[in-house]
């Protein structure tokens, strides 16, 4: 049933907040970021199934036709061998001033002069823009997040003139529902849909267009380095006003005195349910708008039902600025966490669903570095383990990528340390981690057994592979790297942290499961044998 609490919100009274105090809402999957600026409601949309729609056909350098160029796999730009690198390590580490040089420069010194916008972002989805009549007082307005609801509000206007909106992502269906209400007709005048004009935006074609009662915006565009022979990727938002004649004005039944009316504390307002939606390719989002309105009702109890279960946990701090931070981004996780997504093993990346406007350097993929890790941390804290269980299923489905990658660089079996980055040797057991504490705070034995512990024993395998024994019995990474950092180096501090923390919670785990006491030993001397 949830858990009674004093609610948290985040409100600007009187004031416009524009897009850099937007305010977020999102079902795990796709999101939305509402501000109010100009007598206008805006709410940008964005998704990750658009995000990400470009990776099949960009997995592999076979996944696509043959008039494509799969630019992200390009035979020309072959991978380097294990033993290409330390040769080419050996070479620079000759040269005058190594130690501070950045390991980019060492590997791959061709990136050194990249310009300084070279963005990993794709094109954002159109944003709904909800337009207030001269009729309403544009300046007495309030536009308000509810946390624990997952719900924007916003109203303009008093008693008999005012004009309200509530906002709410639907959690089932990949859409926005907005219910407006006036207490007189013509408040609330028209709808529209903007798209972004800054920097960045110049490779991409937009087309305005309608649907019945439905105006849409495609956007088509193809990722940096494709030819113009290609098919574009295309991405379509839609907005559904029921009613309207697809030119984005409100019906004129809507503004009649005897139009559709509810009472509320014994006052008449008039009320009308829009939706909207953004998806990947043409007609999705126009028929998802659809299905969502005629759904309306059952959405709003599906939504209420759905962020009253979610909040079982809370934190009571004695600075309430605080507090409302902490539940503010327990609750940005769970709009974003990547849960049910069509790419769902990629989660919840660097900027998640808010890298909706450009330019944003990185985008939304997940870094294979400290950028996963960190949007995750406060699931533990906040007793969420059913987003630690989406990190930890997305990690575990790179298996098969990281043993290819092994056999492909080192020629060896086993899941590489350092998958996708050559050097990289921390990542995977500090991703790894994560599996040890999401036992640690479940007590879920047969994930520990059937997941966990062998991906544990997979890296510690592969670490006894690529290590080297000195005369002291102690072993060795070299060549490594400090993710971000540098110069290529032995025996980043990271890695050695990483890969011992690993192998102590392979040990408990294989004391939990009742593994051979040899088993135990041999990775009881692994320890024993790691750098301090």
């Amino acid at each position: 049933k949830g858990i009674a609490m004093d609610k948290h919100r985040i409100s600007f009274t009187g004031v416009e907040t524009g897009w850099h105090n937007a305010l977020p809402l999102g079902n795990g999957r796709m999101g939305a970021m509402v501000y109010y600026r100009g007598g206008k409601l805006c709410i940008a949309l964005n998704h990750y199934d658009c995000y990400y729609h470009v990776l099949s056909q960009y997995a592999s350098k076979d996944a696509a036709p043959a008039e494509h160029t799969a630019v992200f796999r390009d035979p020309a730009r072959r991978e380097k061998t294990y033993e290409e690198m330390r040769g080419i390590v050996d070479r620079a580490r000759r040269q005058p001033g190594y130690e501070r040089s950045h390991y980019l420069r060492t590997l791959n010194p061709q990136q050194a002069d990249r310009p300084v916008y070279g963005g990993g972002s794709y094109p954002q989805g159109g944003e709904v823009r909800l337009a207030l009549s001269e009729k309403a007082d544009w300046k007495d307005t309030v536009l308000e997040l509810c946390v624990e609801e997952g719900k924007v509000r916003f109203s303009a206007g008093q008693g008999g003139c005012r004009a309200e909106a509530e906002v709410w992502a639907d959690p089932d269906r990949d859409g926005i529902l907005i219910q407006l209400s006036q207490s007189a007709a013509g408040l609330w005048e028209s709808g529209s849909i903007w798209r972004q004009e800054a920097r960045g935006q110049g490779g991409y074609i937009y087309e305005n267009g309608s649907a019945g009662e439905a105006i849409t915006q495609t956007c088509l565009f193809r990722p940096d380095g494709e030819p113009a022979c290609t098919e574009p990727f295309v991405q379509e938002t839609a907005l559904y006003i029921p009613g309207s004649s697809g030119d984005g004005r409100m019906p004129e039944e809507w503004q009649d005195i005897g139009g559709n009316t509810h009472r509320q504390a014994g006052k008449e307002r008039r009320v009308c349910v829009l939706t909207a939606s953004v998806q990947p390719g043409r007609g999705g989002a126009v028929e998802l708008a659809e299905q969502l309105w005629e759904c309306r009702e059952d959405s709003g109890i599906r939504h209420r039902e759905q962020w009253q279960g979610f909040w079982r946990s809370s934190v009571s701090l004695p600075d309430r600025y605080l507090e409302t931070l902490w539940h503010l981004y327990v609750y940005l996780m769970e709009c974003g966490s990547g849960a049910g997504g069509r790419h769902s093993e990629q989660a919840c990346g660097l900027s998640g669903l808010w890298d909706i406007r450009r330019p944003c350097m990185w985008g939304s993929m997940w870094y294979w570095d400290v950028n996963i890790q960190t949007a995750f941390y406060g699931s533990f804290a906040s007793n969420h383990m059913e987003q630690v269980k989406v990190f930890c299923d997305a990690f575990l489905s790179y298996r098969e990528e990281a043993f290819r990658f092994a056999e492909r660089i080192y020629g060896e079996r086993g899941w590489a340390l350092d998958y996708p980055h050559p050097l990289y040797n921390c990542i995977q057991p500090w991703c790894g981690l994560f599996l040890w504490q999401y036992y640690a705070y479940t007590k879920d034995t047969e994930f520990l057994r059937e997941k966990a512990y062998p991906a544990f024993c997979e890296m510690l395998d592969f670490y006894r592979r690529i290590t080297v024994l000195d005369e002291s019995g102690i072993r060795h990474i070299e060549y490594d790297i400090c993710p971000e950092q540098g110069p290529v180096t032995k025996d980043s501090t990271i890695t050695t942290a990483a890969v011992k923390q690993l192998a102590v919670y392979a040990l408990r785990a294989a004391g939990i499961l009742g593994r051979p006491e040899e088993e135990r030993e041999e990775i009881a001397r692994l320890i024993r044998q790691m750098p301090d």
